[in-house]
C-alpha cells in the first residue's frame, strides 16, 4: 500500500517524473525581444526540461567532445525554437556555433 501512495504523490517535474510528462509540461512561447523577463523566467524552465541548461553555462574556447557536439547542437535547437525569426537574425550574424554564446548575446542585446 505504500509503494502504490508513493508513486500517486509523485511530483510531475519531480526528479521521478517520467521524460515525456516533463517535457509535455515546458512553457510554449516565441520570444520577439520585448519583455526580457519573461524569457529570464521561463527559458530556465525549458533549459532544465531538456536537460541542457550547463550547455549554456559553457566558455566559448571549451574544446567539445562528440558528446558534447551533440548537447550543443541540441541547446542551439532549442534556442532557435523559442526565438522569431526577428531576434534571429539578430543574434546569428557572425554564424555562432555554439548556445552558451548566443545565449549571452541574446542577454547581451536584450
Amino acid at each position: 500500500m505504500e509503494e502504490k501512495a508513493e508513486i500517486d504523490n509523485q511530483q510531475v517535474m519531480g526528479l521521478n517524473a517520467d521524460l515525456a510528462t516533463s517535457k509535455a509540461l515546458v512553457p510554449k512561447f516565441k520570444y520577439d525581444g520585448g519583455h526580457p523577463g519573461k524569457f529570464n523566467r521561463d527559458f530556465p524552465v525549458v533549459q532544465a526540461a531538456y536537460g541542457l541548461t550547463r550547455v549554456y553555462e559553457w566558455e566559448d574556447d571549451k574544446v567539445l567532445t562528440e558528446e558534447e557536439e551533440r548537447k550543443n547542437n541540441a541547446a542551439m535547437l532549442v534556442l532557435r525554437q523559442y526565438l522569431t525569426e526577428k531576434v534571429l537574425r539578430i543574434i546569428l550574424v557572425g554564424r555562432p556555433t555554439r548556445a552558451s554564446k548566443v545565449y549571452r548575446m541574446l542577454d547581451t542585446i536584450f
